[in-house]
């Protein structure tokens, strides 16, 4: 009787090991899965450089305007605060919009895109302003676009 006992202890505790082992390995197979997905795999092929051939398609012709014109409206104009500063460096000049509020506000800064300017932003964005209570502030750049060398030291740490 006592050896039928341990027998069925031992087989048991072997079970018990063999589901643990196999649900270890269920779990390395998954992770291995999630792994393998993460990876990014480079096809031989892709080793290799291309060839990039362009083609145009005639058949629709895009035709950019010379000078985009956009006049933000008398209202916007009339809400809007215009600004000016110079501290020593090239004159930046910027428009802000302040909702009416009794507390801190969020800020906004939008930066306008090629040929517009500070104010076309504003315009834009004065709804948002109005219904979620935000501060708008949008500089204007020196030209029709913003430039992409390091900024001023003198300017940035203002």
């Amino acid at each position: 009787m006592k050896f039928i006992r341990i027998l069925l202890i031992s087989a048991g505790v072997a079970l018990i090991l063999i589901a643990l082992t196999g649900t270890a390995l269920r779990l390395k197979d998954r992770a291995d899965t999630k792994n393998a997905s993460l990876r990014m795999t480079i096809l031989p092929e892709a080793r290799s450089p291309g060839r990039y051939t362009e083609r145009r398609n005639t058949s629709f012709p895009v035709t950019q305007p010379q000078v985009y014109e956009f006049t933000p409206s008398a209202a916007i104009r009339d809400r809007a605060t215009r600004h000016w500063g110079v501290n020593g460096i090239t004159p930046r000049n910027w428009y802000t919009l302040v909702p009416a509020a009794t507390s801190d506000l969020p800020l906004v800064i939008l930066l306008h895109g090629a040929g517009r300017d500070g104010l076309s932003m504003i315009e834009m964005w004065q709804e948002v302003s109005d219904r979620h209570g935000v501060a708008l502030l949008a500089p204007n750049s020196f030209g029709s676009t913003w430039p992409f060398s390091a900024p001023n030291p003198r300017f940035s740490s203002r």
